[in-house]
């Protein structure tokens, strides 16, 4: 918010000076024991129509813009620039995995002693590490067996209303996955969820990764384009006991068939860096 003021206040100031609604500016120095304050002023003009541009009151703006770009810098936070979805997605499960470790978040998520036993073994769980991660792209993803829920008007939807609905089908296909193993596991998986928002416009389509792993759980991040460059990330548990014994990624597509149904799935081994 303090960066979008300050390119507010930029950009005032510029349209201001080349209408030459400012005049020329008095510059005052304080000079103190130990720094030195620097105040500009600017005047109100009287010579609407002037195209004179104030020099003090230019480098002011120059000035701005600077302290921008270090506030910018600043905020973005160390280590992303370059990081791969599989590095965002595996950062994502570590901030799961504390959630579910701690009993003060799940006692206040929960009061089912077998929730709360689930989200325990999800803890106990090592997720520094997958064995394998398989990305997943579902050209169609009307065609899901879960689609069906939506009744046969998928087709009939205008087009702004079908990409929320296929991101949403999508979305759907980890809690889909849990809900196997019962209501239960499929409750405390939904307690220790993780989002994240960042710019990569090499992200086209709905992703969904899959990270294997050796222990009894597995998680899935859904990396969603949102347009202009925006990528959306949304990351959950996985409790499923025939996911674990996936080998390959034939393997894995036929598994997802036997679940989801055949709707185009594109899989791809990750790889891990």
């Amino acid at each position: 918010m303090k960066r979008v003021k300050r390119y507010l206040a930029a950009l005032a100031a510029g349209a201001l000076l080349t209408s030459g609604c400012f005049s020329s500016g008095s510059v005052q120095t304080e000079e103190g024991p130990e720094t030195t304050k620097t105040t500009e002023t600017l005047e109100m003009g009287t010579n609407a129509g002037s195209t004179e541009v104030d020099v003090g009151a230019t480098e002011t703006i120059v000035a701005l813009t600077e302290t921008d770009k270090a506030a910018e810098s600043e905020e973005r936070p160390e280590g992303t620039e370059g990081t791969s979805l599989y590095e965002r997605g595996l950062a994502m499960i570590q901030r799961m995995d504390a959630m579910a470790g701690s009993d003060a978040y799940s006692g206040m998520m929960s009061s089912s002693s077998e929730v709360l036993d689930i989200l325990d073994a999800i803890s106990a769980g090592d997720y520094t590490k997958p064995r394998v991660v398989y990305a997943m792209k579902i050209r169609e993803p009307e065609t899901l067996d879960i689609a069906l829920a939506y009744g046969k008007d998928i087709a009939s939807l205008p087009e702004e209303l079908k990409q929320p609905l296929r991101h949403r089908l999508v979305a759907a296909v980890p809690s889909m996955m849990s809900s196997f193993n019962g209501a239960s596991s499929l409750a405390a998986v939904s307690l220790v969820t993780s989002e994240d928002f960042f710019l990569d416009g090499d992200v086209t389509g709905e992703n969904l990764y899959i990270y294997v792993y050796d222990g009894d759980y597995c998680a899935s991040v859904l990396f969603s384009a949102r347009g202009e460059g925006i990528v959306s990330a949304s990351g959950m548990f996985i409790c499923n006991d025939g996911l674990k014994e996936v080998t390959d990624e034939g393997a894995f597509t036929e598994w997802l068939n036997a679940y989801i149904g055949k709707a185009g799935i594109e899989v791809s081994t990750v790889p891990m860096r």
